[in-house]
């Protein structure tokens, strides 16, 4: 028999499709967490109609940057949090998709304009710290992520074909944004990018789970300098970003793996910030046996709707505790809480997709020593690098947003 323990580390194979029907959710929304220290200037209220790829609200700091409608709707919630930071922004959908307005097409040489304005500017995401670049920000390269970035993600390779000249066009858009290099990070046996253009490097690699993190790319391919930066962006979005060159139009769908209780996945498009009860498809009577998690099913976090970086969902089977067990656990503790050890284990040596040591990281952040952190290596991660981190640890601790904290205080000193 299986122990449970090993059911949990057994790897997920990529989603492979085939790719199902469009499932549009009845709400979307722009999640504050997935935008680390942005301070939004809204555009927008409560009641107000929008259009897809209208404005919403952009950065305080950073004007240019506009924060889009995945489609048309009506804005049903604005909720901000401590300091003026965004928590939600809610669109009900129209019953019925807006037609498209007249195409246009972005000029060669005008791609930074036109993706601060068109919303997908977002969409990359610097290292060192993990946030979104400045608008005048150059890179030294960008790092294209055609690869299942974890367990269980859709395998570009289903649905990349069907993508024709986007993918390639989408390319260009970026190559404008820098005058290194761009590498397309794919499988081995993939082909995406066409070959033999200015730049523009395809790159291979094995199928572990952490080489499909964009970490793992950076740390094998090169870093940035000191004071400099590099960019990542992920397939779907390049695909966007050649449907906007084309269109001129801001495409919101993406394909995403859902996992349902089972462990069996569905690929299908839905939108940015869907709504995850409208694409659980859940029976009444199910609801409190499951939870609802954004992301991986080992590493994902439980949401209500589907993050702006993530290419799955899952419902998780929901762990019950009884009474008895609390109590126990309670009276151990002296009635007090007490924090939980971090335990060496073997599985945490491949957790994270660079080299290194997972539990000196682990200790500097859970006491957030910046200095320990930073020397180790810390300052080129993000969330999801550390996310097995978390679900591997005895101690419970949620090393994402242990992480976050240590980024923002490197940053600040930086």
């Amino acid at each position: 028999m299986i122990g449970l323990n090993a059911i949990r580390e057994r790897r997920i194979r990529p989603a492979a499709g085939p790719v199902g029907a469009l499932r549009r959710p009845d709400r979307v929304a722009l999640v504050g967490a997935d935008y680390p220290g942005l301070r939004p200037v809204l555009l927008v209220a409560e009641g107000d109609r929008v259009r897809a790829g209208q404005a919403l609200f952009t950065d305080r700091h950073h004007p240019e940057v506009a924060f889009v409608a995945p489609a048309s709707g009506i804005v049903e919630t604005v909720a901000l949090g401590a300091g003026r930071r965004l928590s939600v922004l809610v669109v009900r959908l129209d019953a019925a998709p807006e037609r498209d307005p007249p195409t246009k097409e972005v000029r060669v040489g005008g791609a930074r304009a036109a993706l601060l304005a068109g919303g997908l500017w977002p969409a990359f995401r610097r290292r060192p710290y993990g946030r979104i670049p400045a608008p005048d920000e150059v890179p030294e390269a960008i790092f294209v992520n055609a690869m299942p970035d974890r367990d269980g993600a859709p395998d570009p390779q289903a649905v990349l074909a069907e993508a024709g000249p986007g993918f390639d066009r989408g390319l260009d858009m970026v190559a404008e944004l820098t005058g290194g290099a761009v590498f397309v990070c794919q499988r081995r046996g993939a082909a995406f990018a066409t070959p033999g253009r200015e730049r523009i490097c395809t790159v291979y690699f094995p199928d572990p789970a952490a080489a499909g993190l964009s970490s793992h790319h950076i740390a094998r391919l090169g870093a940035p300098a000191p004071g400099g930066s590099v960019w990542t962006v992920g397939w779907q979005d390049v695909v966007a970003m050649g449907e906007l060159a084309r269109t001129g139009r801001y495409h919101g769908q993406r394909v995403i793996a859902f996992h349902d209780g089972r462990g069996e996945a569905a690929l299908f498009p839905t939108l940015l910030g869907a709504e995850l009860s409208d694409l659980a498809d859940l029976p009444g009577d199910a609801g409190a046996a499951f939870r609802l998690v954004s992301g991986a099913r080992i590493g994902g976090r439980e949401a209500r709707f589907l993050g702006r970086y993530d290419t799955q969902a899952a419902l998780v089977p929901v762990r019950r505790v009884s009474l008895f067990d609390r109590l126990a656990k309670h009276l151990a503790a002296g009635g007090k809480p007490r924090p939980k050890p971090i335990l060496p284990r073997a599985a945490l040596d491949t957790a994270l997709p660079v080299a290194i040591p997972p539990v000196p990281l682990m200790r500097a952040l859970a006491i957030g020593d910046v200095e320990a952190a930073e020397r180790l290596g810390a300052r080129g991660l993000v969330e999801e690098d550390v996310a097995r981190l978390t679900h591997l640890c005895t101690s419970g601790s949620d090393y994402g947003r242990l992480l976050r904290r240590v980024l923002d205080r490197m940053e600040g000193a930086a």
